[in-house]
């Protein structure tokens, strides 16, 4: 089954997406808050998986996010954009 459902996101969710876009990367968004948008429940956070390496990920992002210094020998990035944080993931096979 097939659904269609539009998940308002925040403001820098969307500039974080354009960078990857810009750059030839995809981005998208995964886990609890489409869960909880499906179930029409509050979204509590945005997690993000893409195509790029978290060093590729660092580098796109540096001049306008930080960054906190845990995860990334799994492959994750936690990305600081003012008071929200996103933790983005690079797709994995497992």
């Amino acid at each position: 089954m097939r659904t269609h459902k539009k998940i308002e996101v925040p403001q820098s969710v969307i500039d974080i997406k354009d960078i990857f876009k810009d750059n030839g990367h995809e981005l998208f968004l995964v886990g609890g808050a489409v869960r909880d948008s499906l179930l029409n429940l509050k979204i509590k956070d945005f997690d993000l998986a893409t195509d790029a390496e978290p060093e590729r990920i660092k580098s796109m992002l540096k001049d306008k996010y930080s960054f906190i210094e845990i995860g990334e020998s799994f492959g994750v990035v936690f990305v600081l954009a003012g008071e929200d944080q996103y933790e983005i993931a690079t797709f994995r096979e497992e």
